[in-house]
């Protein structure tokens, strides 16, 4: 077998043109490609339908079997595939295992296979034999930089004496290469392929650096929450929780975010070449007021929360409403700075000179001395505020102080008993569709063992609201919701929030700002925000409020929640290598949610319909599966956990 690895690591060559002599033309054969399979797949990869296909050693990604179809066409622009697949990224060429069906007519005469994606040669000429697997070298784009191929590679027969080309079929294939030594997020359960299809596969070159800065800030949409700089993906001021399947979901809808939901996409797009290095997200309290510069989404700025008022978006220095970043996050990697917040900063920057290209040192401000480093994102697992977040006494001491003193001043005197939400939030909704004439744009819900978290996004004219609903364990669960919530703008607190006025006041905690409301009511902690000044933001909190209320118990046991009879285990150690499934004896279930603790079995799918959960054995050891399942109305969580011991030896 030639592998052709210089040619290879040169580039891809341009698709040559082939000259087919009179009377020598072969006109036809039956000859096909059947079957794809790729060599040593390093990582799993989550399909667009939240399916893992995924093998230790070899994996099929292609076959002309009839029952399936694996063209995957959801996003405008990508020919994917429902079997997509990644290699290690430092290859140079990665090996597909071609098998071919015979054609007795041509049988004697030594083809050789080739294959073009998009007009590039991708598989060079390769000795093949029908009937027989055929290994061959599939180039990649940049060793060492996260690459993607989508599309569908006409496959070709060469004729050894002419060079005359015969057309074969086609395959569609979605191949990858992503760094080996993924953050165990991105290992388990996989990385979705979404979000490759954004990083990876438009060839970043060879500045990966500047390109995941660059692309993190300008094409997906988003946009500075200038009226408080308040987090819609992050959980903590240092990484920690992402509620990354919502980012997923959420791109080129133009919401708001703030800097710890940009440092945060930063570290995951860098992290598909470089792995999980430690002690990356670089946390700068107190950081100040900043040169005149592009805020994401918004455009030249030296005011970033100048609350849509274009006319004070860049300001005299000394002006008296100039505003500051009490604190930014951002990714510092290899000792130079990735900001994709402001900027962007592209990775040429050390610490000290990012901190004078970015700060107005005119007035008083941080230095790179305040910076501290911190692991970053540690889950992707969605959730409340709260979801694994670092706990507040890992936060600097100025943002908890901040943190009591709203905590104080959203006390509500006098407070209504602790009660148990019960309400019907799947109709809250088209409850507010019709009471305020909103268009409602997207709704999720995550669980876990924090409860769960409902997200709706509505729009009137040119506003959007967003409104998060958590169900927590109890109500100390929901005052430890809001305490980590209220840690995380960056917008000073004492700026921010005053106590509503009396007998406007919901729950037992509630606190107010311009453009958003947070309050806990019982189990319950709700934020509700919109991007624009609208005084119909407490009328609308007034609703939800109410529907919270008038459907509470005094007892959580009263309200809905599923049933889960019986959680069934494998009966003896599974193989490595295997497949197997575990199918709970749960009623009233609208959501399920899994996760693995220690990595030694994969999730392959999740069945909603049939209640059954599949799983592969991925490495030996001892497996705790925990389970989440979450009432159809009420989203109130039961959990579960089973024990797995995969046997066998790598």
């Amino acid at each position: 077998m030639s592998t052709g690895s210089d040619q290879f690591a040169a580039g891809i060559p341009i698709l040559p043109k082939v000259e087919v002599q009179p009377g020598d033309a072969i006109n036809i054969t039956t000859t096909r490609v059947t079957r794809l399979v790729l060599r040593s797949p390093n990582t799993p990869i989550i399909n667009i339908l939240g399916t893992v296909y995924y093998s230790t050693s070899n994996l099929e990604i292609w076959s002309d079997d009839p029952r399936y179809n694996l063209r995957d066409n959801s996003i405008p622009g990508v020919a994917g595939s429902y079997k997509p697949a990644s290699v290690d990224v430092s290859l140079k060429t990665t090996i597909l295992i071609v098998y071919l069906r015979q054609d007795p007519s041509v049988s004697s005469i030594a083809f050789q296979l080739i294959g073009d994606l998009h007009g590039r040669v991708v598989v060079n000429a390769s000795p093949c034999y029908a009937g027989l697997p055929n290994p061959v070298a599939l180039s990649t784009k940049h060793a060492g930089i996260p690459w993607g191929y989508a599309g569908d590679i006409q496959w070709s027969l060469i004729h050894p004496k002419t060079k005359e080309r015969i057309p074969l079929n086609q395959t569609r294939v979605e191949i990858y290469g992503l760094s080996s030594y993924l953050p165990p997020f991105f290992k388990n359960p996989g990385t979705p392929v979404k979000f490759l299809r954004y990083i990876a596969l438009p060839e970043p070159k060879t500045d990966y650096r500047s390109w995941v800065a660059t692309t993190c800030m300008t094409d997906f949409w988003f946009r500075y929450d200038t009226f408080n700089g308040k987090p819609r993906f992050a959980s903590s001021p240092t990484g920690v929780g992402y509620k990354f399947n919502y980012w997923l979901s959420t791109i080129f809808t133009r919401l708001t975010v703030n800097c710890y939901d940009q440092a945060g996409i930063v570290q995951l797009a860098y992290s598909l070449q470089v792995g999980n290095p430690q002690n990356t997200w670089a946390y700068m309290a107190p950081y100040g007021f900043i040169n005149k510069t592009q805020l994401v989404g918004e455009g030249q700025s030296n005011n970033p929360f100048y609350r849509q008022q274009l006319a004070i978006r860049c300001i005299d220095g000394y002006d008296p409403r100039r505003t500051q970043f009490g604190n930014h996050a951002f990714i510092i990697s290899g000792g130079l700075v990735m900001d994709s917040t402001c900027g962007p900063h592209t990775g040429n920057e050390t610490p000290p000179a990012y901190v004078s290209a970015a700060i107005d040192n005119s007035r008083p401000s941080g230095t790179s001395a305040n910076i501290r480093m911190y692991q970053g994102i540690t889950t992707l697992v969605g959730g409340s505020s709260a979801a694994n977040a670092a706990p507040p006494s890992t936060f600097p001491d100025p943002i908890m102080d901040a943190v009591d003193r709203a905590m104080e001043k959203g006390l509500v005197p006098h407070p209504p008993p602790v009660r148990f939400s019960n309400a019907h939030l799947a109709a809250l909704g088209p409850l507010l569709v019709d009471g305020f004439s909103f268009r409602q744009k997207y709704q999720s819900t995550d669980i876990g063992d924090f409860g769960s978290e409902t997200r709706y996004i509505f729009r009137l004219d040119d506003a959007t609201y967003t409104l998060s609903a958590s169900i927590c364990a109890d109500h100390q669960a929901a005052i430890s919701a809001i305490r980590q919530h209220l840690a995380t703008y960056q917008m000073p607190l004492d700026d921010l929030f005053t106590r509503p006025a009396p007998g406007t006041q919901k729950g037992q905690i509630n606190l107010e700002g311009e453009n958003v409301i947070v309050w806990v009511r019982g189990d319950t902690f709700l934020v509700l925000d919109v991007d624009s000044t609208n005084p119909d933001i407490k009328s609308v909190a007034k609703r939800v409020d109410d529907f919270i209320d008038q459907s509470a118990v005094e007892n959580p046991a009263l309200a809905l929640a599923p049933v889960l009879s019986s959680l069934p285990e494998p009966t003896a150690p599974v193989d490595l290598g295997s497949e197997f499934t575990i199918s709970p004896l749960v009623d009233d279930v609208g959501v399920m949610q899994t996760v693995v603790e220690h990595g030694h079995v994969l999730l392959l799918s999740n069945d909603q319909l049939t209640k059954t959960f599949k799983f592969l054995a991925l490495t030996p050891g001892e497996e705790a599966i925990f389970f989440y399942f979450a009432h159809p109305q009420s989203l109130r969580t039961v959990s579960g956990m089973v024990n797995v011991t995969v046997q066998g030896s790598v």
